[in-house]
């Protein structure tokens, strides 16, 4: 096609005395050709001035040689000679010809193209216009109006003014059919380039219409087989996803993609069509085809194009990706690293596309949660960004953007916060204080404020955005709908109900104004507002309202629709909140049905679907169909990801929870092993997820005051820490407060207050004074000192807690609910009891709205104690088995918490000589401790003692008997289990806290002398093992066995060390671990010390 006729010379009759003209034409057409457009001009002006001189300044020639030197001097980028030229041509031809001209015409076509270069819009579309305007009125010249039109529309299209060019692409390609026919390469091209003005103005179907009549050509022209009909395949199968037709769009990718296939040599072009399928199949979420694809890609790459290429970096981006999403993490987290390693080598660092490159790959980091690798990246496009272009540039602004989102992303808010202040000082700058920027800005600081619980600072930046929005646009506009809601939802949690009530229908007024009842906002911002219902209480306008929503979103989306399984899953857990489990039930199951048909049964959706139910019958006190829907979403999730990934740790960990949760603490440990194993094994040590996992396996150690193997896991957790971040950092405090509180258990108080003050002095470092978690560490630090009687400093510590939660949440809030019952048990340590009452009847009501049952239950206990030591019987009794009944509510009978509800119950009823409720309640207690923590527990040794107390006071010693004996038993297997890992300081506090249990089984034998012999010789053994375990942790001793000349002793004592050291290790191991003997071990230890003791005291 000839698109500006830039070579088309007009040709004349010519007489002989013309040949001098015509031989410079002919040399100037030879130089233009070839491309010499400086020796171009100096043949053209010869050319001009022999035209001249052979037929004057008024003859078509003389014109024509303007307009070819014109070209020459185009050609040659010299626009304004160019113009010169061109302009004098047009007043030869308009003389010569007339304005109403092939000839005029033609030049102005020429003059358009010279515009063009000049960037002069308005002259260029009007002379292209009045050329194409002669034409139409004379109707002669089709080929230059067929370039003319050419010529304009591809102007246009330059412009992206795609609308504006197609009327005049219409009109060309049916010139071009009619001058060049249908199988021309130039009426072939006119359809391509309509068709993409089709789909620029999303008239797809057009596009469609057209890219498929050149298919047909290409078919006649070139055969089936052909690259050129592959190409218009893959260009159709784009188009018809661009208007999501997934069946036309695979069915036109398949086959582009089986012709270049099937081409020898394979074109380039096959490794496009690939990657296109291979996005479609992604975006589809079918990642294993996606995968496949991508792969095959990798080989035809480094094939045809080398390993060492843009397109081949690229590609392999496409394949982490794709690892991930089948989650294929350690192959992903492989080939992100090969991805840099590539950019650093293949594209220089100041080129634009390396940041670009390094950006993506950060955001798929980000995707994968590897948010440490994201943070390097983004850091290293922002320094690239700041160096190239400074500070306040777009693209700098969106890096520090991108690094403020990362740390978001890895809750790392102390060094998100800094960014995000930077980018409001920009957008404050750039923009002003009045400006929706910059409101947007500070709409992320109170977003942080929100996540960081500094509720307080968050209302303060989302009114300042609230009143930013409305002084632009006004209060009922979208902008201001979203801040409205934004605080609806802070005076929720702050517990500011009437607050947040008004701030949430704004916002709804403001959306059903917008978009009607019938809009998909307005009935999530309807849905904000049940739940505030719901979390008030107010059940009955609670329940109105996700009933409707449950009805609107079935009338508007269907009854199979996503929109309406998350309605009615709102309402399931509406109905589980208000203990109502029989309507529960049946949505929950619905749920499930509609989302296993909308995703599959492994999707994650269905997964946490299942989640849902197995709550809703742990709620409903429903165990046994917990527990095996529980296991259902284990299988899934094993299924799903397979053994070795960090979803099947996390589950492992839920798992734990529930167990725990049941008192199975055994089980509990088994699973939170696994979960450790697995992160161990998939990502390493040096991760925030492995050192939760420990926390979490330390825990349910502690809980079966296994203190010894608690430590240790803790122990782990914070060197891991420490090999992490550092001692100096905020992650620190966690596992120094586990520490302190299994110090605090186990006697070892001046470690544990060491403990609990270096973690809140890490907290006001990193968090600041007024931070809801230094509140948390002064709270701890409270408890600690009520457990050791300090009373003063627990008020005073907890005092500044209050104040804290006060500046930062509230005193509506749960939170402050919590710090209430804390100050009010303080209070009943110290036995003001008055002055405790008005502290936990507040915290009654605050932790009833909260909807913590377990909490509840604690603070009816507490104020039981209350009304007991007032001696308000009734009052006591009342709280008492209120707080009994919510407990077994809760978790059911087996479960610790209950138990430690009838101990309280049955030690009251003692006090009240009410002996028949006493008895019931204390063997009740004794059987949930045993079904719960087992029977070797020290929780079940001291219901024992209280038990064999209760029997011996009214005179029942057959049946006090056989309880202290079971109770001894316990004591000291518990005692032998800690007492190796200590040190020599405490050894002896352990003991002195631990002499108790001599003095209990001697006095028992005072009052009954007629215990049995191997009663009497028990009491013996106990003294003899409490000496020699005193004396075991003395030096002296140890030194004078070790210098003994006795054969004997030196056999026993090295059999004792070598029992020792056994022990030890063995009890290092997790408990599935340990040798099946060691409780043989234990016994023979135990009569080695005893021997020891004797020989050496004599």
């Amino acid at each position: 096609m000839k698109r500006f006729l830039t070579l088309l010379l007009l040709s004349f009759s010519l007489s002989l005395s013309a040949q001098s003209w015509q031989q410079l034409n002919d040399s100037l057409n030879y130089y233009l050709n070839n491309k010499n457009f400086s020796r171009s001009i100096v043949v053209g002006e010869q050319a001009l001035t022999a035209a001249q001189n052979e037929f004057g300044q008024e003859h078509n020639n003389y014109g024509l040689a303007l307009k070819n030197l014109s070209i020459a001097y185009r050609r040659n980028e010299n626009y304004q000679e160019a113009l010169t030229n061109a302009s004098g041509a047009l007043q030869v031809f308009k003389k010569t010809n007339g304005e109403n001209s092939v000839e005029y015409a033609s030049m102005l076509n020429q003059v358009g193209m010279i515009y063009t270069r000049l960037k002069d819009s308005a002259r260029t579309i009007e002379v292209y216009n009045q050329a194409i305007n002669i034409l139409h009125h004379i109707k002669k010249g089709k080929d230059i109006l067929e370039s003319a039109l050419y010529n304009l529309s591809n102007y246009y299209t330059l412009k992206k003014l795609h609308k504006s060019a197609i009327p005049h692409l219409e009109e060309m390609v049916l010139l071009q059919e009619e001058i060049y026919g249908k199988e021309s390469d130039d009426y072939l091209e006119g359809l391509g380039i309509l068709a993409n003005a089709y789909k620029e103005t999303e008239k797809i179907n057009a596009a469609i219409y057209i890219r498929k009549k050149i298919a047909e050509i290409s078919i006649k022209k070139y055969g089936a087989t052909s690259v050129d009909y592959g190409k218009e395949m893959n260009r159709i199968a784009m188009l018809y996803e661009s208007i999501k037709d997934s069946a036309q769009t695979e069915v036109y990718y398949k086959q582009a993609l089986s012709i270049f296939r099937d081409h020898t040599p394979q074109p380039e072009l096959l490794i496009s069509v690939i990657n296109n399928l291979a996005d479609f199949y992604e975006i589809g979420n079918r990642y294993n085809d996606a995968l496949s694809l991508y792969q095959e890609n990798d080989s035809l790459i480094k094939l045809l194009k080398g390993a060492g290429t843009i397109i081949y970096i690229t590609n392999t981006y496409n394949l982490a990706r794709s690892y991930f999403h089948t989650n294929q993490f350690s192959q992903a987290e492989s080939l992100c690293q090969n991805v840099y390693k590539l950019l650093k080598k293949v594209v220089e660092q100041n080129n634009p596309n390396y940041a670009i490159s390094l950006n993506n790959l950060a955001d798929l980091y980000v995707k994968m949660k590897n948010y440490s690798q994201a943070e390097s990246l983004y850091a290293e496009v922002l320094q690239i960004r700041k160096a190239a272009l400074g500070e306040n540039d777009e693209n700098y602004i969106t890096a520090l953007s991108n690094l403020a989102r990362v740390y978001l992303g890895a809750a790392n808010y102390k060094k998100a916060e800094p960014v995000l202040l930077q980018l409001a000082d920009i957008a404050k700058a750039k923009a002003g204080i009045s400006s929706i920027y910059y409101a947007n800005k500070l709409m992320d600081l109170g977003n942080l404020c929100y996540n960081t619980l500094r509720y307080k600072e968050a209302e303060k930046y989302y009114l300042k955005v609230a009143d930013i929005k409305k002084g632009i646009s006004g209060d009922t506009t979208s902008d201001y709908a979203s801040v409205a809601g934004s605080l609806g939802f802070l005076y929720q949690k702050m517990g500011l109900v009437d607050k947040a009530e008004s701030w949430y229908n704004i916002n709804l007024s403001i959306s059903k104004k917008k978009y009607g009842e019938k809009n998909e906002f307005y009935l999530s911002d309807l849905n904000s507002l049940a739940d505030l219902y719901k979390s008030n209480k107010e059940m009955a306008k609670a329940d109105s309202m996700y009933k409707h929503l449950k009805n609107e979103y079935r009338s508007i989306y269907g009854d199979s629709s996503k929109q309406y399984s998350r309605a009615l899953q709102n309402l399931a857990i509406f109905y589980d909140s208000w203990e109502k489990f029989a309507l529960a039930e049946p949505l929950h199951l619905q749920v499930i049905k509609i989302d296993n048909t909308l995703y599959g049964s492994n999707h994650e959706n269905s997964i946490k679907n299942l989640i849902w139910l197995a709550n809703s019958y742990r709620e409903a006190s429903q165990y046994d169909k917990t527990d095996s829907i529980n296991n259902i979403v284990l299988e899934a999730i094993l299924k799903k990801y397979g053994t070795h990934h960090l979803e099947t740790a996390k589950e492992y960990d839920r798992h734990a929870l529930w167990a725990a949760e049941m008192g199975m603490y055994t089980k509990a440990i088994q699973y939170n092993i696994k979960s450790v194993t697995i992160i161990e094994s998939v990502s390493g040590t040096n991760n925030l997820h492995y050192i939760n996992s420990l926390l979490e396996l330390g825990k349910q150690y502690v809980f079966i005051e296994n203190f010894n193997m608690g430590e240790l896991t803790y122990l782990k957790a914070a060197n891991t820490v420490k090999n992490v971040y550092g001692e100096d950092h905020l992650e620190y405090a966690n596992p120094l407060e586990k520490l302190a509180d299994i110090y605090q258990r186990i006697g070892q108080n001046t470690k544990a207050e060491t403990f609990f003050l270096r973690s809140l002095e890490l907290k006001k470092k990193f968090l600041g004074s007024a931070h809801p978690e230094t509140a948390d560490a002064w709270t701890n630090l409270a408890e600690f000192y009520m457990n050791i009687s300090k009373y003063s400093a627990a008020r005073e510590s907890l005092s500044t807690a209050m104040k804290i939660a006060n500046e930062t949440i509230g005193k509506e809030s749960a939170k402050y609910g919590s710090l209430l019952r804390t100050m009010g048990t303080i209070l009943v340590k110290e036995e003001k009891y008055k002055e405790a009452e008005p502290y936990l009847l507040d915290a009654v009501k605050q932790v009833e709205k909260s909807g913590e049952r377990a909490w509840h239950a604690f603070t009816l206990s507490v104020l039981a104690e209350v009304y007991e030591n007032l001696s308000e019987f009734s009052q006591a009794r009342l709280y008492y088995e209120k707080s009994a009944a919510v407990w077994e509510a809760t978790y059911g009978k087996n479960h610790v918490a209950y138990a430690i509800a009838c101990q309280t119950l049955g030690e009251y009823f003692v006090a009240r000589k009410e002996y028949t409720e006493a008895e019931k309640y204390l063997l009740q207690s004794l059987t949930s401790y045993e079904n719960t923590q087992g029977a070797d527990n020290r929780s079940v040794s001291s219901v024992l003692k209280k038990l064999a107390n209760f029997y011996q006071e009214r005179q029942l010693e057959k049946k006090a008997l056989p309880l202290l004996l079971r109770a001894k038993s316990i004591e000291i297997k518990n005692m032998m289990t800690l007492f190796t890992n200590l040190s020599e300081k405490e050894k002896g506090n352990y003991l002195a806290e631990k002499v108790s249990l001599n003095n209990t089984m001697n006095s028992f034998l005072y009052y009954y002398p007629l215990a049995d012999k191997e009663f009497i010789a028990g009491n013996y053994d106990l003294q003899l093992l409490f000496k020699s375990m005193i004396l075991s942790g003395t030096k002296n001793m140890i030194s004078s066995l070790r210098e003994s000349t006795d054969t004997l002793l030196r056999k026993i004592f090295e059999q004792w060390q070598l029992n020792k050291t056994i022990l030890a290790k063995q009890y290092a191991l997790p408990m599935i671990q340990r040798r099946s003997d060691l409780a043989s071990i234990e016994d023979q230890t135990e009569s080695l010390e005893k021997e020891l003791s004797l020989k050496s005291s004599s």
